[in-house]
C-alpha cells in the first residue's frame, strides 16, 4: 500500500516545514478541512493498527534527492514539506 499523510504539526500550525503556510491557507481557502495528521515518528504505531509494516517512508528532502535532480545531481525544485509518502505491506 502506498499513501501520503500530512504531518500532525501542520494541523497544530507549528510552521515547521517548507510550504506549510501556503498549503494550509490553500486548503482553508478551498473550504477543505484537515482533520487528521500523523507525527512522523509515530508512523509505525499507526501502521500496526492495521496490521501493516513500514517498508519505506519518504519526507520532502528524500523525495527531492531521489526524484528531483538534474543530470549533474543538482536538486531542481523544492518539495512541499508538509507531507510524507509511505510504502507499507501486510
Amino acid at each position: 500500500m502506498v499513501f501520503d499523510y500530512v504531518h500532525a504539526s501542520v494541523l497544530r500550525l507549528e510552521n515547521k516545514y517548507y510550504g506549510e503556510n501556503a498549503i494550509y491557507n490553500r486548503v482553508k481557502k478551498d473550504n477543505e478541512q484537515w482533520i487528521f495528521g500523523i507525527d512522523e515518528s509515530k508512523i509505525n504505531n499507526f501502521l500496526m493498527n492495521f496490521n501493516l509494516s513500514l517498508v519505506e517512508q519518504l519526507n520532502s528532502q528524500e523525495m527531492e534527492k531521489r526524484y528531483f535532480k538534474n543530470a549533474s545531481g543538482k536538486i531542481i525544485t523544492k518539495v512541499n514539506g508538509t507531507h510524507c509518502i509511505v510504502l507499507a505491506k501486510k
